[in-house]
């Protein structure tokens, strides 16, 4: 193998628009009617019903007492311990939360356990906060958003339960309301008392609410794809991008970064059916680019489209 300088590949990684990026998990969905569902959902993120609120239901949790990693401010070369062992004699609490898109505020309620009475006692809480109109609720395929009871109530009191498709939680706006809880309110912490975690939780809401605005134009939408790939049948797409064949919007509209990741092998693709930039030099790679790229000297050894 020719060698380079650290230099030459950083030229050639920045020219072919290549980085060192972080994998994840992602699960496929496979709800027969993904696409209906989906469309569903981004309508009223982007367009919310004149005569009715848009509310994204779900639940954090469970609340353990235990340490958490996370970051502090500390005196230099002085980090923050947390004790490594812990018990579970204080059981866990759970929290039903829910976002208001109209003004971007949370509201929320930690109780001991989790069942389908909590949550319609939830669901009648936000019904009382908003008594006009209809209520839009966001909320996953947990079995308990789905009890009779719980569907029965809901449709005697004009609220209308719309489902996310299945494995599709990254659908719902408050999760990432959730992540910053997480990090805000309880990364780094080690509370000894439930009381004490929960007003820490309290804490953050409320500061949450003073700050908030309202909720519009969601940037929630499906990963980009390579247009050749836009009509490719689904088992050809090991990632998420045959979610973007629904919510692809026009040609005139920019597509925002999409909430999850790719897969390394979709993502290389991608890359092999002609992902590229026409102001690079490297136009196209295929399975054999890893070579290609190593053994150019000069921009004019790139590989290019033919």
């Amino acid at each position: 193998m020719t060698s380079i300088s650290r230099g030459h590949l950083t030229r050639i990684l920045k020219a072919g628009k290549v980085s060192w990026q972080s994998t994840t998990t992602w699960k496929n969905s496979n709800d027969t009617d993904f696409v209906a569902k989906m469309q569903r959902v981004l309508a009223l993120y982007d367009t919310p019903p004149k005569d009715g609120r848009v509310i994204c239901v779900d639940e954090f949790g469970p609340l353990n007492l235990q340490p958490r990693k996370g970051k502090a401010w500390r005196p230099g070369k002085n980090p923050r311990r947390l004790r490594a062992t812990y018990n579970r004699y204080s059981g866990a609490m759970h929290l039903l939360g829910a976002l208001d898109l109209a003004t971007g505020k949370i509201y929320h309620r930690i109780r001991e356990r989790k069942r389908w009475r909590e949550f319609l006692a939830f669901v009648k809480s936000l019904r009382e906060r908003w008594p006009g109109g209809t209520l839009h609720l966001i909320v996953d395929n947990y079995s308990l958003h789905k009890h009779p009871q719980v569907k029965a109530w809901a449709a005697a009191n004009d609220i209308e339960l719309v489902f996310l498709p299945t494995y599709a939680s990254w659908l719902n706006w408050i999760e990432s309301e959730f992540a910053a809880l997480r990090y805000f309110a309880l990364n780094g912490t080690d509370h000894r008392s439930h009381p004490e975690q929960n007003a820490a939780i309290a804490a953050h809401v409320r500061w949450h609410n003073q700050h908030a605005h309202p909720k519009a134009s969601s940037p929630i939408r499906g990963p980009v794809i390579p247009p050749r790939l836009r009509d490719a049948p689904l088992d050809r797409l090991d990632g998420p991008s045959h979610h973007a064949v629904a919510s692809r919007p026009p040609a005139d509209r920019a597509m925002p970064r999409p909430p999850g990741r790719a897969s390394v092998s979709q993502r290389r693709r991608s890359l092999e059916y002609g992902l590229c930039s026409s102001t690079s030099p490297l136009t196209q790679v295929n399975s054999d680019a890893s070579d290609a790229l190593l053994n150019a000297h000069s921009p004019s050894d790139y590989p290019r489209c033919p």
